[in-house]
């Protein structure tokens, strides 16, 4: 709304001269005056007393005469009305919200001077002063917080780190104080058990005066678990047996009590199975249901001599509080399978079956963005047996549990392979390669308006989010730069964040835009302190509107002259209002896409054509 300063019609009332002078938006001065001598008992007297109601800063006007009350905006005489004895005054709503709109300075007088034919050039008795303020509403804020990865008790504590769109600090609080704590800003841990940390952030004031409210909280829960216990194997010797005997029962146990498996090292000689661990499952109802493994069993093939291994690879134990235990050192147990006769036969040399070729296969191999951190690409033999793989460029991946760990943009090469047996021959290495993207490098400095490329190529379901809005906003996977200020871009995949940047942003300026930067659709000229549409501009923005309707986002800069009155607050207001205008015109033509208006001043001249100078250009991104 335009602030028209219309002087009003006096309006006499009865009643004290005693009147509270209330709704302002923020009192944030009272000066006094003092009343000037004048002849005659009893002198003029007013004042004003500073006060509070509803919540708001206000005063109070005495005063003994009947006199004048005269109010001005920004040292513009704006209306007057005057009262008798005992009279009282309220200042008129109108004029005094326009003025909170606008942000002006608001100063009111008293003048002890007759009703009947008034004379605002003496002296005022007494004097105030506002600065009037728009009301602010909190910006609504978000957090995010990065995942904490399960740890041991004795391991080093999880960093905690998190971000708030409003950029204010974020602060953490466990609520498992009796498993973690959060010491000046660091997680300690206490005991075995599940941790949960919050993330708060309690809203305020940035450093750029923009003020938000506090952020829904969000928390992490991860487990600690005990530090990991050496376990050892017991494992009985298996008495000799003959070559075609039935098999024989394998016997041993670890301290862990976890099951202990067994292999032959001998499989020419006889064969082990069965053993392991016990499967444990949860029926419908929750009660445990146990699945007891295999018999462990070493069955005779020839005579010799067959030497059997126990191993048991730690694990956590079943119960409420798991126990970790480390892997045992392997035991193997020798014993004689014997032939037919006593005198065992003249040794021959083993005879070699012929063994068949294998082959190994990749799948899952493509390119993916470095934001994925991880890729599954999946290796098998063709005869079942273990592959091995390693990756041959360590600076891009790396291998491990079945996936490709991420580490920089570039060629991620693995190489796998898989040793024979005695079935078949050792399988040729296998060599796969795939590209990891990068995204593209985001500036650390760059001039408005400007658009920047954030998401990188198969990073399409990422979502970008950038702010302030006075300084950028997000377009999809890009960024718009459209005013001075830092501008905050934050990659998020869900609620976990996936990297963030600060850009530093310069208002727009005389040169030669680049390549990159938005494209200049359009400009319309306005009168002398003026922001009205005149028949040409509008014409203008008519031929413009079918074009604009199919943009992603519209950017109006306001400009006043270059020179004269220069950068004023009152030069940036008339700045913003021919914007907005020109905004609010576009879109009652049906221009729908987000738009957003930036008032320059007079830091973007034309030159010294004051006439060109007063304009509002419009930038696009289609």
């Amino acid at each position: 709304m335009h602030l028209s300063y219309i002087r009003r019609p006096r309006r006499a009332v009865s009643g004290g001269l005693a009147a509270l002078i209330a709704g302002l938006a923020l009192v944030t001065t009272v000066v006094v005056t003092a009343p000037q001598a004048t002849a005659g008992p009893p002198p003029p007297d007013c004042s004003f007393t500073p006060g509070t109601q509803d919540g708001r800063d206000t005063a109070t006007l005495s005063s003994n005469f009947t006199g004048y009350l005269v109010y001005f905006v920004d040292d513009v005489y704006q209306y007057e009305k005057y009262g008798d004895a005992g009279s009282g005054w309220t200042l008129p709503l109108d004029a005094q919200e326009a003025a909170v709109r606008e942000g002006l300075s608001l100063r009111v007088r008293v003048y002890a001077t007759d009703p009947g034919a008034p004379d605002l050039t003496t002296s005022y008795v007494c004097e105030t002063g506002y600065n009037l303020k728009p009301a602010v509403t909190p910006t609504a804020q978000t957090i995010t917080f990065d995942l904490l990865t399960n740890t041991r008790l004795s391991d080093a504590s999880p960093a905690l780190n998190a971000t708030a769109t409003s950029g204010l600090p974020v602060e953490f609080v466990s609520t498992t104080p009796a498993v973690c704590d959060v010491v000046d800003g660091e997680l300690v841990l206490e005991t075995v058990g599940t941790c949960t940390v919050e993330a708060q952030q309690p809203g305020g004031e940035d450093g750029e005066g923009q003020v938000f409210a506090a952020a829904p909280s969000t928390s992490r829960t991860f487990q600690v678990y005990p530090d990991p216990f050496a376990q050892t194997i017991s494992f009985t010797t298996p008495q000799d047996m003959r070559y075609d005997a039935p098999p024989q029962a394998l016997v041993a146990s670890a301290t862990s009590s976890l099951g202990v498996a067994f292999r032959s090292l001998t499989p020419a000689v006889c064969t082990a199975t069965g053993g392991g661990e016990i499967i444990y499952a949860l029926t419908g109802s929750r009660a445990p249901r146990i699945g007891l493994p295999d018999p462990a069993l070493v069955t005779p093939v020839a005579p010799g001599t067959c030497t059997v291994e126990a191993t048991q690879e730690g694990s956590v134990a079943w119960g409420w509080a798991p126990t970790v235990y480390l892997p045992a050192a392997p035991v193997t147990r020798s014993f004689t399978i014997l032939g037919d006769t006593v005198v065992p036969p003249t040794p021959q040399p083993p005879v070699q079956p012929a063994r068949a070729a294998q082959t190994i296969t990749a799948t899952g191999v493509h390119g993916v963005p470095l934001s994925t951190g991880a890729v599954a690409v999946a290796f098998r033999s063709s005869a079942a047996q273990p592959v091995a793989v390693a990756s041959s460029t360590p600076g891009v991946c790396s291998w491990g549990k079945g996936t490709a760990r991420l580490s920089k943009a570039g060629t991620c090469t693995l190489t796998a392979s898989a040793a024979g047996s005695s079935a078949f021959l050792a399988a040729a290495p296998v060599t796969v390669s795939f590209p990891v993207w990068g995204a593209p490098r985001i500036p650390q400095a760059v001039k408005a308006p400007r658009v920047l490329d954030v998401l990188g190529r198969g990073e399409g379901d990422l979502r970008v989010a950038a702010g302030p809005a006075s300084v950028c906003r997000a377009v999809g996977g890009q960024v718009a730069a459209t005013s001075g200020g830092t501008c905050r871009i934050t990659v998020s995949a869900g609620t976990d964040k996936v990297r963030s940047a600060s850009v530093e942003v310069d208002e727009a300026d005389a040169d030669k835009p680049k390549a990159a930067d938005m494209d200049l659709v359009g400009s319309v000229r306005f009168a002398y302190r003026s922001a009205a549409l005149d028949a040409r501009a509008e014409r203008t923005l008519r031929q413009l509107a079918p074009k604009l309707r199919g943009a992603t986002l519209v950017v109006v800069y306001g400009n006043t002259q270059a020179y004269g009155a220069g950068d004023t607050p009152a030069n940036r207001r008339l700045s913003a209002r021919r914007a907005a205008n020109v905004v609010a015109f576009l879109q009652g033509l049906g221009v729908k896409a987000q738009t957003t208006t930036v008032a320059l001043a007079s830091r973007n001249p034309a030159g010294r054509d004051e006439a060109a100078n007063r304009r509002a250009e419009i930038y696009w991104i289609p």
